[in-house]
């Protein structure tokens, strides 16, 4: 059995990309990354919502207390996208950043 793609929402996004499925809200959050916004797709009630940006996002992780911890073009930011709230807390690029061991 072949199964078709399903479009989950027709966003219009310059550039696509890092899906995160956040279980606790059964809703996929995504980035548009040149577009400079975050979306989420609730699958309960279908509802797709979406927060503007103030600088470019290229990847999102959930945090335990809620909202996201997230890379950007200008370094490392706290997002909650309910409150539009990107406080930026590390300025350094991505590339510059190295895993430290315990």
């Amino acid at each position: 059995m072949t199964q078709e793609p399903l479009c989950v929402a027709d966003c219009k996004a310059i550039l696509g990309e890092g899906p995160v499925w956040v279980a606790s809200e059964a809703a996929l959050y995504w980035l548009d990354i040149k577009g400079r916004r975050i979306f989420r797709r609730r699958f309960d009630d279908g509802a797709v919502t979406s927060w503007e940006t103030p600088f470019r996002v290229g990847s999102i992780a959930p945090r335990a207390s809620g909202g996201f911890v997230a890379g950007t073009d200008k370094g490392f930011a706290w997002v909650e996208p309910e409150t539009g709230g990107v406080v930026p807390f590390a300025h350094d690029r991505l590339a510059h950043v190295h895993a430290v061991p315990d």
